[in-house]
């Protein structure tokens, strides 16, 4: 046999080997995934964002060579999501139904089948209150949701801008942004909204609603933030409320908070979840071989 050719058998050969070994790494990670399950509650929601974008961001920064960065994320959201339905009840609601946007539908429908995985299950709902229903009910693990933007006649984030009360079942919360690993500029981004517990991770963003008076402008509103230590980067007005994107990761319950809400013309303040920041496209470009 010529000499190329064994060479070739022999690269080959230690091909089928290193894919064996990731194989049996794949199995062993499904092994101790389930010892993880098995130490959480049994009623509790698999789904952990925070921990998910941080195996991301390490193996991101990690990675070297021409293999593209966005295809080693896809590869692990696949896995990920496998893990997390082999833990409990796992699927996805979607808001797309409009027939005039289906374009803009099928985008999002797209966004929540590439972060969440092949075979994870998809729900589409016509209004944003059967969305969240889905999720309130366990029906759904999360479900995703457009940005919200200015000028909506009914904006949904309106619908969780509330406590519990006792005896009542939790409100869903902003848990993530998507897509988080792009391999393209994303055609379409949303907000995922669960009951799955959040986390800080570093870098992050959350999204506070706070009741204010006519009186209030929004200038004065961004000091008054700015003052307890809260960098205002987005702002967005609906009768009385507004929806304030902020830098870090803020705690319902943290000392900002009561800061903001112990000021003049300010009624309440609420965080309604927060997201681990998304990678750019730009931060996933592959090396050149």
């Amino acid at each position: 046999m010529p000499a190329d050719k064994i060479e070739l058998a022999d690269l080959r050969r230690e091909i089928d080997a290193i894919d064996d070994a990731l194989h049996d790494l794949l199995m062993r990670r499904v092994t101790l995934t389930g010892r993880v399950a098995a130490s959480k509650p049994a009623d509790g929601v698999a789904l952990r964002p925070a921990r998910e974008a941080a195996i991301l961001r390490r193996l991101i920064g990690r990675h070297s060579g021409p293999f593209p960065k966005a295809v080693v994320a896809r590869i692990w959201r696949e896995i990920i999501s496998a893990n997390t339905s082999l833990q409990g009840s796992f699927a996805i609601a979607v808001l797309a139904s409009r027939a005039e946007d289906a374009d803009v539908d099928d985008a999002l429908v797209g966004v929540a089948r590439e972060h969440y995985g092949t075979l994870t299950p998809i729900q589409s709902y016509e209004t944003a209150t059967s969305v969240l229903r889905a999720v309130a009910d366990g029906r759904a693990t999360a479900a995703l949701l457009p940005l919200p933007s200015i000028g909506e006649a009914e904006p949904w984030w309106r619908l969780i801008a509330h406590r519990s009360s006792a005896g009542s079942p939790p409100v869903p919360r902003i848990v993530a942004r998507l897509p988080f690993a792009p391999g393209l500029a994303p055609l379409r981004e949303g907000l995922v909204v669960s009951l799955a517990p959040n986390q800080a991770t570093g870098q992050d963003r959350s999204y506070l609603v706070i009741e204010t008076s006519g009186e209030l402008s929004r200038s004065t509103l961004k000091r008054r933030l700015a003052t307890a230590g809260l960098e205002a980067v987005d702002m967005q007005s609906w009768n009385g409320q507004q929806l304030v994107e902020v830098e870090g990761f803020v705690e319902p319950d943290g000392a900002a908070i009561d800061a903001v809400a112990g000021t003049e013309g300010i009624a309440q303040v609420l965080v309604i979840g927060s997201y681990a920041v998304p990678f750019a496209p730009a931060a996933l470009a592959g090396e050149k071989a």
